[in-house]
């Protein structure tokens, strides 16, 4: 008996019982979903033999002697590099042909990346000296295995260790390790071209993480998810004092195109959402938005529809928590708790039916760090729906341009959906097949919703005055430093007036998201909300009137999306959109001063007139077009073309991380600030002490993490002055106190230097 696997509780697994999950997982994961994947016998066989093959080196000594608490009688060798020694190539390149037995030894050898730093007399001593002994029980668990899933025709890929092979075996090993560095060349040379391999690998990991984490590797899928929605909107509809009467025929559309990759560019309020759901259909799915914002709130949305819903981004760890715990009711908190790490789990091994994400989390993959495979496997089996693109840089949308052209070779299919598409990445996608879903109707039966009005500057009587009479109000500037500015000056003039923005800790930044929501509902008193980019993109919020700071064309129609969104009749006399034309971004810390020039001639015909949908599209498709970027804002469309190139030719990142700052291009650091630190500072500090002490369980240690998560903020690293390190551990957040930030609960973070070089969007 071998074991694989001692847990935290002191309990061990056997060789055979992880491998026994794994291939319980492979056999559900086909039955759910093997019609998406590839319609070959070989393949299957082939991810049999990759969970069965790839833990045999936990037979070595060294590993076994860790699993017992014992000391070691010679230095561990990763148990990846040792596994494909068993492997009978002979037989797998006859059984399963070249590429594919080539492609079965690269999945084991590197469903682990451990570091390669053992001497050949140490990888021979390993091989003939102790695993060499060991082969007969091998062999005999690996008939059993074959047995128990009657697949005893495989016999023949298991193979004795050959006395002299062992110098091949660590040749090939450091050859495919450079290999790794250079995928596209891996690929080409090593597979000849077979991308096979990335389903082969991919899956394997999939499994592997999923019993590792003693979680389904898939949820069950949901069955008539259209049925589902329609009662949902029945009920929600209900609620609002509205009839739902079924869907649009553009939303029913996407049934009838669920077969291809889409292109939809329609009107803010049209039901994207509902034309991309009728799209996916019964699919495995993922739903990507640009904030934590919207992410948070799609979640919550599809999750009353649908119930098995998943969340990915960045700080999902305490949204889980959050969700599943409730204050004061501590007799609840331990299953509560336990929910939410089961939810968490799944989520982060996209096991769910549908997911909700940020777009980092699934296509940073496109810089192929070690791992990768395990989104692209997952994308190719699902269909990915990518709403509002236009909120992310020229060069994340080159990434995404050329993850979802890898993906879609390999089965994936996706829906990229806005109400500003711009032309050269419709362009882009368009060569990759994308149908583009006829909405010339929407445009021309929508309502028209906007009445514009430009200013020179903000007027502070107007706003005094459209709360007075009863109206909700959203401004939306550029920096935070102006909503700041904007929130003081109403304040002392009594009004109902609130502030968000990406710099409140993230405690009370959830408690102002939730309250945006609340006070949007039938009834609520008028209020004024002045936001920064956060109010952009995806958020389901209906003010009265919109003031917006000058920005970008794209940007300036997501900002109008947020007011009159359900075309109640606009007044012919009165403006319900205030566009000030001074802007606080003066030297285009956000935004390319290129770009607010273009929309400054964009709009300047807007002024006093009612803009329709179909006004608002022309002008982005006559701004965003390759020559005029080329000319007027050629920075824009060179970062776009630079990184597509970059990607083309190779591009790679070592690590997820370094893959998720190469996405995102933010290089932010979460910190406490000075004044959170000195009012919570026993707080703080007995959290942190229960992060450091490894005999606490893990539940409580991811508690103390998301509590001191609520207290942190993400800042520049240049605008951190002074930094106190209090704990650091590479399995969790830092926590970091910065010196120089001062907080206000009603204000959030101030610089002591008032520096201010933009908003950070997350």
């Amino acid at each position: 008996m071998f074991w694989a696997k001692k847990f935290k509780n002191g309990k061990k697994q056997t060789l055979k019982e992880h491998t026994g999950e794994l291939l319980a997982g492979l056999n559900k994961l086909k039955n759910y979903y093997g019609n998406s994947l590839p319609d070959d016998e070989n393949f299957w066989k082939a991810l049999i033999l990759a969970a069965i093959f790839h833990d045999f080196g936990k037979a070595s000594a060294p590993f076994q002697s860790k699993i017992e608490g014992e000391r070691a009688p010679y230095p561990e060798i990763p148990h990846n590099y040792l596994s494909p020694a068993f492997i009978n190539r002979n037989f797998l390149r006859e059984e399963l042909g070249y590429t594919l037995a080539e492609a079965l030894f690269y999945s084991i050898a590197f469903h682990h990346e451990r570091k390669f730093e053992f001497e050949l007399e140490d990888f021979k001593r390993a091989l003939l000296e102790d695993l060499k002994e060991k082969e007969e029980k091998l062999e005999e668990l690996f008939r059993e295995l074959l047995t128990e899933i009657s697949q005893e025709e495989l016999r023949g890929a298991f193979k004795k260790i050959g006395q002299k092979e062992f110098k091949f075996l660590y040749s090939k090993l450091a050859q495919l390790l450079d290999y790794r560095n250079f995928y596209q060349k891996l690929i080409d040379e090593k597979f000849k071209g077979d991308k096979r391999v990335i389903l082969l690998k991919g899956l394997l990991h999939r499994l592997d993480h999923s019993a590792s984490a003693g979680i389904t590797v898939e949820v069950e899928p949901h069955r008539e998810r259209l049925k589902k929605l329609e009662s949902y909107l029945i009920k929600r509809a209900a609620d609002n004092n509205l009839t739902f009467n079924g869907f649009k025929p553009f939303q029913l559309k996407g049934r009838e195109l669920s077969g291809v990759s889409v292109l939809v560019e329609a009107p803010t309020g049209s039901g994207k959402t509902e034309f991309a759901l009728n799209w996916l259909n019964d699919a495995k799915g993922f739903y990507t938005l640009p904030v934590r914002t919207a992410v948070n709130a799609m979640h919550q949305r599809l999750k009353e529809a649908f119930e098995t819903v998943g969340l990915l981004h960045g700080d999902r760890a305490a949204y889980y928590i959050a969700l599943n715990l409730k204050e004061k009711e501590q007799d609840a908190e331990e299953s509560s708790l336990s929910l939410a790490l089961e939810n968490l789990n799944l989520s982060s091994q996209l096991a769910f039916p549908l997911t909700v994400s940020t777009a980092d989390q699934l296509f940073s993959s496109v810089f192929k760090y070690p791992g990768f495979e395990k989104i692209y496997v997952t994308l190719a089996y699902s269909k990915t729906v990518i709403d509002e693109p236009q909120g992310y840089t020229p060069k994340t949308l080159a990434a995404m341009v050329k993850g979802i052209e890898e993906v879609s070779e390999l089965g994936g299919k996706f829906c990229v959906m806005s109400a500003t598409l711009y032309p050269f990445v419709k362009e882009e996608l368009k060569k990759l097949g994308f149908e583009e879903v006829e909405t010339e109707e929407l445009y021309e039966s929508s309502p028209i919703k906007h009445r514009v009005k430009l200013l020179e500057d903000f007027d502070y009587s107007l706003i005094s005055q459209a709360v007075k009479s009863g109206k909700k109000v959203l401004v939306v500037v550029n920096t935070v430093k102006k909503a700041v500015e904007l929130y003081r000056e109403l304040s002392v003039k009594s009004l109902p007036v609130r502030l968000l923005h990406s710099r409140f800790i993230q405690k009370d930044r959830v408690g102002l998201e939730r309250q945006i929501f609340e006070e949007q509902k039938e009834g609520a008193p008028p209020v004024i909300w002045i936001t920064t980019q956060v109010a952009e993109a995806s958020l389901d919020v209906d003010f009265d009137i919109l003031i917006t700071e000058i920005a970008p064309l794209d940007a300036l129609i997501q900002r109008m999306g947020r007011a009159n969104r359900r075309g109640r009749v606009v007044s012919p006399e009165r403006p319900n959109i205030f566009i000030v034309l001074k802007n606080s971004d003066e030297r285009g810390r956000v935004y390319s001063r290129a770009l607010v020039e273009l929309a400054r001639e964009g709009i300047e015909n807007w002024d006093g007139k009612l803009v329709s949908e179909l006004m608002k599209r022309e002008a982005v498709n006559s701004f965003y077009t390759r020559e005029k970027l080329s000319k007027k804002a050629p920075k824009f469309f060179r970062e776009f073309q630079e990184n597509l190139n970059l990607l083309k030719n190779g591009l790679q990142a070592e690590s997820p991380a370094q893959a998720q700052s190469y996405f995102r291009e933010v290089l932010t650091v979460p910190v406490i600030p000075r004044t959170i630190f000195d009012e919570r500072q026993d707080e703080i500090l007995s959290l942190v002490e229960l992060l450091k002490d490894r005999e606490v369980p893990f539940s409580q240690r991811l508690m103390a993490q998301t509590k001191l998560r609520g207290y942190m903020v993400n800042l520049y690293p240049n605008q951190i002055k002074v930094a106190l390190p209090i704990y650091k551990d590479k399995r969790a957040v830092p926590v970091i106190v910065a010196q120089n930030v001062n907080y206000d609960k009603k204000l959030g973070v101030i610089l002591e230097d008032g520096r201010d070089i933009g908003e950070f969007i997350s």
